[in-house]
């Protein structure tokens, strides 16, 4: 697996300090700004743009400072599928202090960022600052300013998880193996490893990050589910995260597909899909080719809905113990073998757009 060291900052950044608490939990509207656009201000705005995708009413406004002129033009055209809003910024940040004040974060990405955490601390102490260092400053202890955050050490950034992960593309191999799965209406068979890794393989480079975008935003999928969360909302909400993932890769939308100019018939606003396409949530299931035990499932097709039966395809040998975690908790029962019942309603719509594979 190839790494890049500002994508995984950018990624463990939102999967520690993620808005899914103000956003899924509270319902606030978030206001957040980058200061000093750069390289790792680019990439943390881009993941969190990808993937904080957390409710349908959602309204998180991206204030950006220091863009420029090409990205400014960019950014400023980038369609967020939501509420959201992106505010480019002409000028410095320390000539707009007031609005600065009302931020519910201020993300500071420049170098040696000292001198600008005491002019941020100067407005207000308790500003919520996340500061950007590659090696550890230890200014969050030194100040007393209770809501100082450093992140981007790259001993805690580089670790063997973060580079390898196995877990993330596995699940990435999963998503992509069930729209093959489907697309050619047939069962796993017993020996699916090394097709599952031969599809993901024939894929360009685009249509695998689509597939591993997909599976990095799976985590609040399952905790909105948790929630009680309607499946429709889910399957909007995905459309959106995939719409974002598209539209901040340069794709556009156009009657006909066309792969050589980014375009893309699917990149309309959820309402506007036709009844084929919003069916294609209500059969695609990641659950095709996640083991819950040693004794193996089966699908059978009952109308745009399945049912799960003892005797088939796929046993967990050579998954890890999260992977086991993860699919018990898809099928909403521990990991003690196929039940005859008819699955949950949880389990049962759980289903999700094939588009990632589909590029």
């Amino acid at each position: 697996h190839y790494f890049h060291t500002l994508e995984i900052t950018a990624r463990t950044y939102w999967k520690q300090y993620s808005f899914y608490q103000e956003i899924a939990d509270e319902g606030r509207e978030i206001s957040v700004a980058f200061l000093n656009w750069n390289e790792v201000g680019e990439a943390v705005f881009k993941y969190g743009f990808m993937n904080n995708v957390y409710a349908l009413s959602q309204k998180v406004t991206c204030h950006i400072w220091g863009c420029t002129p090409t990205a400014a033009a960019f950014l400023s055209c980038l369609k967020t599928w939501n509420r959201d809003r992106i505010v480019i910024h002409d000028g410095d940040w320390r000539e707009s202090t007031e609005e600065l004040r009302d931020m519910d974060r201020v993300i500071l990405t420049e170098e040696a960022p000292l001198s600008s955490i005491q002019t941020l601390l100067y407005l207000d102490k308790n500003l919520p600052i996340h500061f950007y260092s590659a090696s550890r400053t230890g200014y969050a202890e030194l100040m007393d300013a209770p809501n100082l955050k450093e992140f981007g050490n790259l001993e805690e950034v580089l670790t063997d998880d973060n580079v390898r992960r196995e877990v993330l593309y596995r699940q990435a191999k999963l998503f992509h193996y069930d729209y093959v799965l489907h697309s050619e209406n047939r069962s796993c068979p017993s020996d699916f490893e090394q097709e599952m890794e031969t599809a993901l393989r024939a894929l360009d480079g685009m249509k695998r990050s689509s597939n591993t975008a997909r599976a990095d935003h799976y985590w609040i999928e399952e905790k909105l589910r948790e929630k009680g969360i309607r499946e429709e909302e889910l399957w909007e909400m995905e459309h959106i995260r995939w719409c974002r993932f598209q539209s901040v890769n340069h794709w556009s939308y156009a009657p006909e597909r066309d792969n050589s100019r980014r375009r893309h018939p699917l990149l309309v606003p959820y309402s506007q899909l036709d009844k084929k396409e919003k069916a294609k949530d209500g059969i695609n299931t990641v659950t095709e080719v996640l083991p819950r035990s040693r004794n193996c499932c089966k699908r059978r097709r009952v109308g745009p809905q399945t049912e799960r039966s003892p005797d088939s395809s796929l046993c967990c040998q050579g998954f890890s113990a999260e992977e086991k975690r993860y699919a018990g908790r898809f099928h909403g029962a521990e990991d003690d073998g196929c039940q005859k019942k008819r699955p949950s309603e949880a389990a049962r719509g759980d289903r999700r757009r094939s588009r990632n594979s589909d590029g």
